[in-house]
């Protein structure tokens, strides 16, 4: 992967989709779900960071369908989580909003992650749209609003004031 993504970065795109088509080929060869779905999603980000959104998306799929076939709910959380900041940092953070509403399992911790994810990406919009799901949990609704006083920095009083009277609530 990494040894592709440079060869893209230098102008060797012929060397470096083969170099690619080759990790896929290994990656697919992995036989643990953790493991293949964490390869997968490192390509496609690699992918993604050298220009190849199209390529990308279908391995951001098989990563996917290869996350939601792991049966440990916490495990396979926190493989969704994962793609789901590749995608973010891929620039998808429409589709990373939709799948992170798959996670199963501990969305209390795992969802205020992608938001963070979303905000370093710098999409507010979809950022946004975690707040409601964020709402059904105290300690996301907590992370939410630091991550919102991020988001709105010239907000932080009047974010810090509501979140104060909530707590004494």
């Amino acid at each position: 992967r990494d040894i592709a993504a440079a060869l893209a970065e230098v102008g060797e795109r012929e060397q470096a989709r083969k170099v690619f088509d080759r990790a896929l080929q290994v990656a697919e060869g992995i036989e643990r779900a953790w493991w293949q779905a964490g390869m997968l999603r490192d390509i496609a980000a690699a992918l993604a960071e050298v220009g190849e959104r199209e390529q990308a998306r279908t391995v951001f799929d098989r990563a996917l369908q290869v996350a939601e076939g792991i049966e440990d709910a916490d495990k396979r959380a926190e493989a969704l989580q994962d793609i789901v900041a590749a995608l973010a940092k891929a620039g998808e953070g429409e589709r990373a909003v939709e799948v992170a509403q798959r996670i199963p399992a501990n969305r209390d911790w795992h969802l205020p992650q992608i938001a963070g994810v979303l905000v370093e990406a710098d999409d507010k919009e979809n950022f946004k749209r975690l707040l409601i799901p964020c709402a059904y949990y105290l300690d996301a609704a907590y992370a939410m609003g630091g991550l919102l006083a991020k988001v709105y920095p010239q907000q932080a009083v009047a974010i810090a004031e509501v979140m104060m009277r909530g707590a004494e609530a």
